[in-house]
């Protein structure tokens, strides 16, 4: 997600690979082949993301959020048609003139979750995933980290991003929680993400690093209310004009 606070400029972004989540209600590096390495994306016009075949375990509670064909179980909030499937995965294009942003989320709400998917960012990309979203478009201004419980994805070598600060890097909680260390997750290459969400704690691996593990009701003083976390929501990714793929979601609800 990309904010603007004075002359500081936040930015994140992504392409495509695996997403799993799963629900809670109480509290890798992703390795990857000359197959998987792809061209330098276009501003506009999109290559076709290259497919990396990898058996997803098989767990009866684990539930596929995306069947590959088409955007079923999925509405995009804000933003028109910028979401397509392509390749067996969720593409989203570049923005053309002044397209109003948004994201594409799911149809049902989760609380207690572990959510898993690999995705491809292109070079210079931000995005992110929100958790626990408000999709109604009435009732949020924008759909930006600094209005959700967002965590960041963003092409952090690029030298547009060099000011973003580490509150805004891949694998942070948006504006709120910086990733420790630091994800080691390039663009215009597939990466992992995990993420868990239990009550007030969320915990963040990229390619199989932790890199977040905090409880958020002990930075109020950070959230100050901008967003909810502790009520069901849908989950988002998020458009910010950037293109990105996504492939292998799959989602767990925990009791």
């Amino acid at each position: 997600a990309v904010s603007r606070y004075g002359d500081v400029i936040l930015c994140g972004g992504s392409m495509d690979r695996r997403i799993t989540i799963m629900r809670l209600d109480s509290g890798t590096t992703a390795s990857t082949s000359d197959s998987d390495a792809a061209s330098p994306v276009p501003a506009v016009s999109l290559p076709e993301a290259p497919v990396t075949e990898g058996a997803v375990p098989s767990a009866s509670d684990w539930r596929n959020l995306f069947n590959g064909r088409d955007l079923s179980g999925w509405h995009e909030v804000y933003s028109n048609a910028a979401w397509t499937v392509r390749g067996g995965k969720l593409m989203a294009r570049a923005r053309q003139g002044e397209e109003t942003l948004g994201l594409l989320a799911t149809d049902a709400a989760f609380l207690n979750f572990e959510l898993e998917f690999e995705y491809y960012l292109a070079r210079d990309g931000n995005s992110g995933v929100f958790l626990r979203s408000t999709t109604d478009a009435s009732t949020i201004p924008r759909v930006i980290g600094a209005d959700q419980l967002e965590i960041q994805i963003l092409d952090d070598d690029a030298p547009k991003h060099r000011k973003v600060g580490t509150g805004q890097r891949t694998g942070a909680v948006y504006g709120v929680l910086p990733p420790r260390p630091a994800a080691n997750a390039p663009a215009e290459k597939w990466n992992r993400m995990k993420i868990k969400a239990v009550g007030s704690k969320i915990t963040v691996f990229v390619n199989d690093v932790r890199i977040v593990n905090s409880d958020l009701d002990d930075f109020g003083h950070k959230i100050r209310g901008k967003f909810q976390y502790k009520k069901p929501g849908q989950i988002g990714l998020q458009w910010y004009g950037d293109p990105i793929w996504f492939r292998d979601l799959r989602v767990r609800e925990l009791d």
